[in-house]
């Protein structure tokens, strides 16, 4: 495997482990590599119609967790209930993450 997928592979392992931690009541999966999506809860599946929460999960290097949704997903959605589908990238640095840690401070 090459460091970058390394690197992928590490930052879904670590996401999910943080999800079962935060979210305990759902039952959070890894997906194929041929997915759409890196991690999910087990009541998804392919092909799936409703509403499903899409996560984008971000972390720089030595950097925190951001979680991005739409605005609807967020007022509307349910994380109790709905099937969350989560797309994680890690890389060395994202802009949003600056804009947040500015505002924010870092471990805020």
């Amino acid at each position: 495997m090459t460091a970058s997928k390394d690197k992928g592979t590490g930052g879904e392992r670590e996401l999910q482990r943080l999800l079962e931690t935060w979210l305990p009541h759902r039952a959070w999966r890894r997906t194929a590599p041929t997915s759409d999506w890196d991690i999910e809860t087990a009541d998804s599946f392919p092909g799936q119609t409703g509403h499903i929460i899409r996560v984008l999960a971000t972390r720089p290097d030595h950097g925190v967790w951001l979680l991005s949704t739409r605005l609807e997903a967020f007022a509307e959605g349910d994380v109790n209930v709905d099937p969350i589908w989560v797309e994680v990238k890690r890389h060395k640095a994202f802009a949003h993450h600056t804009i947040f840690e500015d505002k924010f401070g870092r471990r805020q």
